[in-house]
């Protein structure tokens, strides 16, 4: 077990410099992550590798997909944790990256949209190096990014994708254009 204590004053320079929020304290910071921690979120202290996405569609299925190719996210020590939001997953990387956590980020570039843009631009800088307000589609051994989301990715990927959207949208009586996590879920489990 290594200890890591984080240097506050730095830690807050980074955060200032990373999202610029000039106004940032220590205490704003600590206020920010309580708001969007939660039981699952801080299983990621408890990890060897932190997969942090926008929300549960990813959570939901990366799970499913990796045990479909013999992954065992447990037995690896890997947590998914759920950013609620795109606009998260800047801050809870610099928060986990601080600790020395292998990260890996995925998100949604929503080019379609066109949401998110400033979202994409503090993203693609901090995993590439170079914004990009609309990025393409990537796998990188840190990151993946979709051009527009990952369903977009995934109904081109899976024949079927259509048919069992609108099984389980009848299945589970959910309305077009909601509750997509269940379709999703649906979708990888067939």
């Amino acid at each position: 077990t290594d200890i890591i204590q984080i240097n506050s004053s730095a830690f807050l320079q980074k955060w200032k410099d990373q999202t610029g929020i000039q106004d940032a304290t220590i205490k704003s910071i600590r206020l920010f992550l309580k708001n969007i921690s939660d039981a699952e979120t801080n299983k990621a202290f408890f990890a060897k590798t932190i997969v942090l996405v926008e929300g549960n569609t990813e959570k939901w299925l990366l799970s499913i997909y990796a045990g479909k190719l013999g992954i065992e996210i447990e037995k690896n020590n890997i947590e998914i944790i759920n950013s609620k939001g795109k606009n998260n997953i800047e801050k809870l990387y610099l928060l986990f990256n601080e600790f020395k956590f292998k990260i890996y980020v995925i998100f949604d570039g929503d080019f379609s949209e066109q949401e998110g843009e400033e979202a994409n631009k503090k993203l693609t800088a901090l995993l590439t190096g170079h914004e990009s307000g609309w990025p393409e589609s990537i796998v990188d051994s840190r990151y993946a990014i979709f051009k527009e989301n990952i369903e977009t990715s995934l109904r081109g990927k899976i024949s079927t994708f259509s048919t069992l959207e609108t099984e389980a949208r009848r299945l589970f009586g959910l309305k077009p254009g909601r509750n997509k996590e269940i379709v999703a879920r649906h979708i990888a489990t067939m």
